[in-house]
């Protein structure tokens, strides 16, 4: 599950039992008799310890029996060449021999979950874990210290955030699919700005971006956007964001987000009064567009007949469940047609059709071109 090393420890600090071994070169653990210790001297039975090396390399550590349980490391992200430097002289270790398997952070949390809530036969949570893990005295002092400098700071210049009801019409707006609404709360001027969260001004830039993406998102999703939709297209604007390094093009795309989200109301439109059953439909079909979604797989999911899901669906959407997930399916290869380098057999494949001869005659069959004739029209304007 989590590809990495468990070591058991007795009291003593002596190695008793070892899961899944590395290399001792390319172990950590075994090179570094400091972070061996740290990890044993920290664990405790009411949860288990967490410990990060850079953001990208963990450990986790926990009192199971009278045991402790060292477990890891495993990575999260790549390790940059930086990282792999601070490791070999922090450990003792050539640089060559740092080699470390990947596993989500989540994935992570929950094997040790697992091995705590056993033996423990408790019930914590991943949450009560990742919590337990930073709320550590030392971190809320020194939050509660920002927050009280950042207040003094503010009353010393007279600096007010922005009005709470500006931000509220922004949000109806966009929640509403009303494109001149939101032109208007744009437009707004008032007494105030938008708060400080970072000290670099391409950062600070990036992070209200990210704040006003996601909030719009949410209120897309309310003026009827199917949430994995809405999901997806925060994804793409804030990947893109990060991308920037101009405080004006960060702007731009920030705000080109939120008529984005506009457009998405203005499809929905209608379909918060629409069936919630027919709702919760869309939604199963969006997280599963690239694989072949059968009717009869969504009805069980929602625990209700295929005929009668079949029968509410198309007297809500005037079309049947297959017509719809065909149009969602090409709808996005468009996308890729667009924007991509894709070959039309790897999107064929991507979207589970058949074939490509399938493919190319049900995007002809909505779009009135072949896939070849779309991307030869479309592609070079991009």
């Amino acid at each position: 599950m989590i590809k990495c090393s468990i070591r058991v420890y007795n009291n003593d600090s002596n190695l008793i039992l070892e899961y899944g071994s590395m290399n001792k070169e390319m172990d950590p653990i075994f090179c570094d008799d400091d972070l061996r210790d740290k990890l044993i001297n920290e664990v405790i039975d009411e949860y288990p310890i967490l410990y990060s090396e850079d953001g990208v390399v963990k450990y986790g550590a926990m009192l199971l029996n009278e045991e402790i349980y060292i477990i890891g490391p495993i990575r999260t992200d790549k390790i940059t060449n930086k990282i792999k430097e601070d490791m070999s002289k922090k450990h003792n270790m050539k640089k060559e021999n740092i080699n470390i398997s990947f596993c989500e952070s989540e994935s992570f949390v929950s094997a040790l979950l697992i091995l705590h809530n056993l033996v423990y036969n408790s019930n914590l949570s991943y949450i009560d874990v990742i919590t337990q893990n930073i709320n550590d005295k030392k971190s809320l002092i020194n939050i509660e210290k920002k927050i009280t400098d950042v207040v003094v700071e503010n009353l010393e210049d007279e600096i007010a955030h922005n009005p709470y009801s500006q931000e509220i019409r922004e949000l109806d707006s966009i929640r509403q699919g009303d494109r001149e609404k939101l032109k208007m709360s744009l437009a707004e001027t008032y007494v105030g700005k938008v708060g400080r969260m970072a000290k670099n001004e391409i950062r600070q830039a990036k992070n209200v971006a990210i704040c006003v993406i996601t909030l719009a998102s949410r209120a897309a999703i309310e003026g009827g956007v199917v949430p994995e939709i809405a999901f997806t297209t925060v994804d793409g604007y804030i990947l893109e964001i990060e991308e920037l390094n101009n405080v004006d093009e960060i702007e731009n795309l920030m705000r080109k987000a939120e008529f984005r989200f506009i457009d998405l109301v203005e499809e929905s439109s209608g379909s918060r009064k629409k069936n919630p059953i027919v709702n919760k439909c869309k939604e199963i079909i969006c997280k599963n567009i690239h694989s072949k979604i059968r009717v009869e797989e969504i009805a069980l999911q929602l625990n209700i007949n295929k005929d009668y899901l079949s029968h509410l669906f198309r007297k809500t959407e005037n079309i049947t469940i297959s017509q719809y997930i065909l149009q969602e399916k090409i709808g996005l290869s468009e996308n890729l047609l667009r924007y991509s380098n894709h070959t039309i057999e790897q999107i064929a494949y991507y979207f589970n059709f058949g074939s490509q001869s399938h493919f190319g005659k049900v995007f002809k069959d909505i779009k009135g071109m072949t896939p070849a004739q779309y991307r030869s029209k479309y592609n070079s304007k991009i």
